[in-house]
């Protein structure tokens, strides 16, 4: 079991690889536009680091079960700067599409984090280290994109560089203050990478659940702003007070609210609490009329998708094989990643079908989730090996 300082180093780990890639999230546009490159590029160049983390993510999962957590913590930080330098160095939008989908393929540390605070985490305090992570991750987006764009100003290339330098800084906390989480050497595993053959029926329906959760709240991420300024008029300024309230609520539900919901209440049922709020609240979206109503939408919209995706990590771990749990976390990330071309891809015809839509489908798909999160907690896990603990 990891001490609380431990815990720490690895959450702020994450917290310098969420900044180092959100600082660049406002620059890309115009970096591809300096490049040569139009909007076709720019979606092709987006779409490629989601491709290379779709494709890659099971397999980091799987060989950090095998390798241990540390040496795949090492490598995805030690890629991640070589892809940030060839960022930095790209002469050309073919450099940069190489440069941007290996970086997808390096991206294994979130993760791998998560699999290590797994690891270490006692089960009753798994909810909260988990929410932990949800906290980093909105303390990065909410930090690095105005940090960026006001680097920006000084050169492209330099937003790049600090990014690698960051990455840079999580490979060297890696290297010194992180200790491996799993006990080694593995036993030797076959058909490591495929999900089907040695994951339980659960893990898979799981994964399933959490891969239509993730498209319609992606549906939602994507969209969001472009609707809001149809549905309201709403400036970029306007738009972005918006996320920033969500980003407090988010940091509020996942940095203290977790862990007190998942000490009073069975995780199972906030996990189908959460995605009922969630198809409630983006439905509540796709009818959007005025700024108060968005903001008050915000709060059970933020805690809805907070309880869904980390009890999802949550029940995944849980019941997972116990040197299974990086493999199945891969594939759950490899499943986000696919919402996250899928997403970009077809939103942007559904809101020129009408500005409703995105969130009229983006609930449907929830309420999917929903309705089969019954079967699976109902009855799905009653073949588990790990019975329900008691409330």
């Amino acid at each position: 079991m990891a001490s609380g300082h431990e815990l720490i180093t690895v959450l702020f780990m994450l917290f310098l690889d969420i900044l180092g890639f959100s600082l660049f999230i406002p620059l890309l546009p115009d970096y591809v536009k300096s490049l040569g490159g139009d909007s076709f590029a720019f979606g092709m160049i987006t779409a490629s680091y989601a491709a290379g983390s779709f494709v890659f993510a099971p397999l980091w999962g799987a060989l950090s079960d095998r390798w241990g957590r540390r040496p795949v913590l090492l490598l995805s930080a030690g890629g991640g700067v070589i892809a940030w330098v060839g960022l930095a160095l790209a002469p050309n939008l073919l450099w940069l599409f190489i440069a941007r989908i290996f970086g997808g393929i390096m991206a294994a540390k979130a993760t791998v984090a998560q699999s290590w605070i797994i690891d270490t985490s006692p089960p009753e305090l798994r909810s909260r280290n988990i929410g932990f992570t949800g906290l980093v991750f909105g303390m990065g987006f909410v930090v690095g994109p105005p940090v960026g764009g006001l680097l920006g100003t000084l050169g492209l290339p330099l937003v790049a560089w600090t990014s690698a330098v960051l990455v840079g800084l999580s490979f060297v906390m890696a290297l010194l203050f992180v200790k491996e989480s799993l006990p080694l050497p593995r036993p030797v595993r076959t058909r490591e990478t495929t999900p089907k053959a040695k994951f339980p029926h659960e893990v898979l329906a799981l994964l399933v659940l959490g891969f239509l959760m993730n498209l319609g709240f992606n549906f939602f991420q994507t969209l969001f702003t472009p609707a809001t300024q149809q549905q309201l008029g709403w400036t970029p300024a306007g738009v972005g007070f918006a996320l920033a309230w969500s980003g407090l609520l988010l940091g509020a539900f996942q940095g203290g609210g977790m862990g007190a919901l998942a000490k009073r209440f069975r995780e199972e049922g906030l996990f189908i609490v959460g995605l009922g709020l969630l198809t409630l609240a983006l439905w509540g979206w796709a009818f959007t009329f005025a700024g108060w109503y968005l903001y008050l939408l915000m709060v059970p919209l933020t805690l809805g998708a907070a309880l869904a995706t980390i009890l999802l990590k949550t029940l995944l771990a849980k019941f997972a094989p116990a040197d299974q749990i990086g493999g199945v976390l891969g594939w759950s990330a490899s499943a986000e990643s696919l919402t996250r071309i899928i997403a970009p891809a077809t939103g942007g015809w559904l809101l020129v079908q009408g500005s409703y839509w995105p969130g009229l489908v983006a609930g449907f798909l929830v309420l999917l989730s929903f309705v089969g999160s019954f079967w699976v907690v109902g009855k799905g896990f009653k073949g588990s090996k790990e019975r329900l603990t008691p409330a």
